[in-house]
C-alpha cells in the first residue's frame, strides 16, 4: 500500500485504528454507555412529543398560504374596465355605421327604382301627349280640309 499518498484515510495504515474510534478498533464500554444513554432518556412521552412537534411542523409546511393581493389591482380592475368599455363603444359605434350606411345604400336602391318608374311613367305620359297633339293636328286638318271644301262649293 505504498501507492496511497493520504494514510489518513487508508484502513490498513498502521495508526488507522484511530481514526475509526477513538478507543481504537473496538468500541469500548465507555462508548456503548454513552449512546445507550441517549436512548435511555427518551421515555414515550419524550417520542410522542417529538413525534407531535414533526406532525406540526409537517401541517405547518402544508397549511394554505393567504393569497397575496397586488397593491394596484383595484386601479388595474378600473383601467381594464375603461378599456372594455372603449372596445365594446368602438364596436357599437363601428356597427352603427355599417347600419347606417345599409340603410343609405338600401335607400339609394329604393329611390333609382323610384326614379326609374318615374322616368317610364313621364315618357309614357309625353307619348300620350304627343298622340293626343297628332290626333288634334290630323282632327284640324280634317276640319280645315271640310271647311276649305264648303268653301270652294
Amino acid at each position: 500500500m505504498a501507492r496511497l499518498k493520504s494514510r489518513a484515510f487508508s484502513l490498513f495504515a498502521p495508526d488507522a485504528r484511530r481514526f475509526l474510534y477513538p478507543g481504537g478498533l473496538r468500541a469500548t464500554a465507555d462508548d456503548t454507555k454513552a449512546s445507550m444513554k441517549d436512548l435511555k432518556g427518551s421515555g414515550l412521552t419524550d417520542r410522542l412529543a417529538a413525534a407531535a412537534e414533526a406532525k406540526a411542523a409537517l401541517l405547518a409546511k402544508l397549511k394554505p398560504k393567504p393569497t397575496v393581493t397586488a397593491p394596484q389591482f383595484e386601479s388595474r380592475a378600473s383601467t381594464r374596465e375603461a378599456e372594455l368599455k372603449a372596445v365594446r363603444q368602438t364596436r357599437a359605434d363601428e356597427k352603427e355605421t355599417a347600419r347606417l350606411a345599409s340603410a343609405d345604400k338600401a335607400a339609394a336602391v329604393q329611390a333609382a327604382i323610384v326614379a326609374g318608374e318615374e322616368a317610364a311613367l313621364a315618357e309614357k305620359r309625353g307619348a300620350r301627349k304627343e298622340r293626343k297633339q297628332l290626333t288634334k293636328a290630323e282632327a284640324q286638318a280634317k276640319r280645315d280640309a271640310r271647311y276649305a271644301a264648303r268653301k270652294a262649293r
